[in-house]
C-alpha cells in the first residue's frame, strides 16, 4: 500500500496578526498566478507595460531607483512617449488621450549616510531629480506624483551603544570629506574650474543630508571639514523591497531594482552581466502585497517630514524643499479576492523590523517569514534544495541543510557570485566579516553533504576584453543577483531577501512563498536550460543526479574556451573561496551586505 501523498501546505506558515497593517502575516491565498521573469531586460518590459495600461494607481518601492534608467519595452516607450524610467512615471501622472492618467507612489529606500554613503547619495539625488520633473507639472499631475525617501525607524544615536563603531564611523566621514576636497584639487589653479568644482561638491553634499550635521564646507577656507565635535549615529537598517504594483490587481518583487547596471538578459552579453529575478504574481496574494505598501506609506510619510524638516535646520544654505504629500486613505486592491486567475497557492513573507531597543545596536525584529519559510521548506526537503542567491552567509541555514541531508539523503545545490559586488570599492571589518560567514556556510555545507552537494558560479561565454576582479576562468563573471529557493519542484520562494542576517531579520524584505508544482517544474526546466545551456535529456534527469549532471558541465566548461562553454555555469573552487576575517563584535553576525 503507497504512503499517503504528504500535503504541500506544510510548506506554508500560520497566519499571524491579522488585523495590524503593518506587522501583519496573511495566510497562503488560493487561484493565484504566478509568472517569474528571468533576468532584468524580460522583467522591466512586463513591468513598464503594467504601468503604461495602469487604471488608477502605481505604487513602487525600490531600494535603489536611478530615473534614467532606460525604458526597455518599445511599447512603453511609444505608449508613453518615454525614453527613462522618469518620463515613463511623470507621463503616467500626467495622463493622454490614450494614456488613463494613475496616482503614482514611489518610496525610495535609504541607507545610513556614513556606512553606505553612495546608496544614501543615491537615495536623495533620485528624489531631487524626480521633484524637479513633478515641478514643472501641472498641479493635478503634481498631486497625483509622489516619491519620498523611507527612512528606516531604527537609529542608534546614543554615544554608549556606538562606541565600539566611533572610529570606524568617523573613518568613513574622513572619507566623504577627502572625496570632496579632492575634486576641489582636481580643478587645479583656475578660479572658474575651482569655483565650479566646489559647486559641483556643495551638489553632492546638498544630497547627502544625513551627513549634514557633521561634514560642512567652509566658505572662507574653501575646503571641507568635519563638525566638532561630531554627533555620531547609525541607521543599522533599510527596506530592501524591490517591488512594483499596479492598480492592486498586479505585484511584481524579486531582487531587481530599477538601475541600468542591472540591464542583461538571457544571453548575458552585457558589459556588466547581471543575472536576476523578478516574478509578476496576480490574485488575492497582491492585495496582501498592496497591504504591505499602504503600511509602508503612511508609516514612513511621516518619518520623511520629520527628517527633512530636521535637515533644514542644520546648515540653511542646505535644505531640502518638502513637497506637498498626502498619506493613503485607503489601500487599493480589494477586488483582487475575487480573482482567481491561475492554480497557485500563494503567502506573503516578509523580514520587518523597527526600532533598536536600548543598549543594541540592531533593531528588534518583528516578522522573521523569510528564514522561517526557508527552515521549514529544507525540513520537509525530500529531494533536492535549489537556491540562488548574491549571499549565502546565514550559518543556521547550513546547520538545518545538513540536518536534513542527515534524516533524508536530499541533493543540494547553490549558485552563488564567487566575490561580492562590494569587494570592488571596499574591504572594511563589515566586509570581511560577510566573507567570513559565506567562507564558513559554503565549507560547512560541503562537509555535511559530500557529493550531495555542489556551488556553483556563473561566467559570460566571451574571454573578458579587460581582466577584473571578479572574472572567472578568463571570463567576466555574470553576478548572480536573484534570491530564490526551489524545493522538490513543489515549492519555490522568490523574493529581495539575500540568505544572511540581514535578509533574515535586520532589513525589511519582501518575498513570496509559492506551491504549483507544475510550474514550478517549468520554471525549473527553463530556469536551467539558461544556466547550463539546454543540456541533452534535462527533462529526464532525477533528483538524484542533480548535483552530478550540474558538476559534469561545469567541470567541463571551466576546461574550454569561453565561447565553448555549455551554458553559464562553471564550478566555485571551495580551496580559493575568501576567507575573510570574523569582525571583533560579531553582531550577531550581521555583515554589511544589501
Amino acid at each position: 500500500m503507497n504512503a499517503p501523498a504528504k500535503d504541500p501546505d506544510r510548506f506554508f506558515l500560520p497566519l499571524r496578526l491579522a488585523g495590524d497593517d503593518l506587522r501583519f502575516r496573511p495566510p497562503r491565498r488560493l487561484g493565484a498566478q504566478v509568472t517569474p521573469l528571468i533576468d532584468a531586460k524580460k522583467a522591466f518590459a512586463a513591468m513598464e507595460e503594467a504601468i503604461l495600461r495602469a487604471r488608477s494607481t502605481v505604487h513602487l518601492g525600490w531600494w535603489e531607483f536611478d530615473p534614467g534608467t532606460p525604458v526597455v519595452s518599445a511599447t512603453a516607450r511609444r505608449g508613453a512617449a518615454a525614453a527613462t524610467w522618469a518620463d515613463l512615471l511623470v507621463a503616467k501622472a500626467v495622463g493622454s488621450k490614450t494614456m488613463p492618467a494613475a496616482h503614482v507612489r514611489m518610496i525610495i529606500s535609504d541607507c545610513d549616510p556614513a556606512f553606505f554613503n553612495e546608496m544614501h547619495e543615491k537615495a536623495w539625488s533620485a528624489l531631487e531629480a524626480m521633484e524637479i520633473r513633478r515641478s514643472m507639472l501641472p498641479a493635478d499631475a503634481r498631486s497625483r506624483l509622489e516619491v519620498i525617501v523611507g527612512i528606516h525607524p531604527a537609529l542608534v544615536s546614543g554615544t554608549a551603544e556606538l562606541k565600539m563603531l566611533s572610529d570606524a564611523f568617523e573613518d568613513e566621514l574622513e572619507g566623504q570629506r577627502d572625496q570632496l576636497n579632492a575634486s576641489i584639487d582636481d580643478a587645479g589653479s583656475d578660479p572658474a574650474a575651482i569655483d565650479a568644482a566646489i559647486d559641483d561638491a556643495l551638489a553632492r553634499l546638498r544630497n547627502m543630508p544625513g551627513l549634514w550635521p557633521n561634514l560642512r564646507f567652509d566658505a572662507k577656507l574653501r575646503r571641507f571639514a568635519l563638525a566638532d565635535p561630531l554627533t555620531p549615529s547609525l541607521r543599522p537598517a533599510t527596506q530592501h523591497h524591490k517591488l512594483c504594483l499596479v492598480d492592486g490587481e498586479t505585484a511584481f518583487c524579486g531582487g531587481l531594482d530599477i538601475a541600468t547596471e542591472r540591464l542583461d538578459d538571457s544571453r548575458h552579453r552585457a558589459a556588466a552581466p547581471w543575472h536576476d529575478i523578478q516574478c509578476e504574481v496576480k490574485g488575492a496574494p497582491v492585495f496582501d502585497i498592496e497591504r504591505n505598501f499602504f503600511a509602508r506609506w503612511n508609516s514612513e510619510l511621516p518619518r520623511f517630514r520629520e527628517f527633512v524638516a530636521t535637515a533644514n535646520t542644520v546648515q540653511p544654505p542646505l535644505r531640502i524643499d518638502l513637497p506637498a504629500l498626502a498619506a493613503m486613505p485607503a489601500q487599493a486592491g480589494a477586488d483582487a479576492f475575487d480573482q482567481r486567475p491561475g492554480k497557485s497557492r500563494v503567502q506573503l513573507i516578509r523580514t520587518l523590523s523597527e526600532e533598536v531597543a536600548t543598549g543594541e545596536l540592531l533593531p528588534t525584529t518583528t516578522r522573521r517569514d523569510i528564514e522561517e519559510s526557508y527552515l521549514n521548506a529544507i525540513a520537509n526537503a525530500e529531494q533536492f534544495v535549489y537556491i540562488e542567491n548574491q549571499y549565502v552567509r546565514w550559518l543556521p541555514l547550513a546547520d538545518a541543510i545538513i540536518a536534513r541531508h542527515q534524516q533524508q539523503p536530499i541533493q543540494v545545490i547553490l549558485v552563488v557570485p564567487t566575490l561580492p559586488e562590494e569587494v570592488l570599492s571596499a574591504r572594511d571589518a563589515l566586509v570581511e566579516h560577510g566573507l567570513f560567514l559565506q567562507h564558513e556556510f559554503l565549507h560547512r555545507l560541503a562537509a555535511g553533504l559530500g557529493a550531495d552537494f555542489g556551488v556553483f558560479a556563473l561566467a559570460q561565454r566571451r574571454p573578458a576584453t579587460t581582466p577584473k576582479l571578479l572574472d572567472l576562468f578568463g571570463s567576466a563573471q555574470v553576478y548572480v543577483h536573484s534570491k530564490i529557493m526551489i524545493v522538490d519542484d513543489v515549492f519555490a520562494t522568490i523574493g529581495s531577501a539575500n540568505a544572511n542576517g540581514r535578509g533574515f531579520y535586520v532589513d525589511g524584505e519582501l518575498n513570496i512563498a509559492w506551491i504549483d508544482p507544475s510550474a514550478i517544474r517549468r520554471f525549473r526546466l527553463k530556469l536551467w536550460s539558461e544556466q547550463l545551456g539546454s543540456p541533452r535529456g534535462l527533462l529526464s534527469w532525477k533528483p538524484p543526479q542533480f548535483v552530478a549532471k550540474w558538476r559534469a558541465i561545469a567541470t567541463a566548461n571551466a576546461a574550454r574556451p569561453a565561447p565553448a562553454r555549455q551554458g553559464f555555469v562553471v564550478p566555485v573552487d571551495l580551496a580559493r573561496i575568501d576567507p575573510g576575517s570574523k569582525f571583533f563584535p560579531p553582531v550577531a553576525d550581521v555583515d554589511k551586505a544589501c
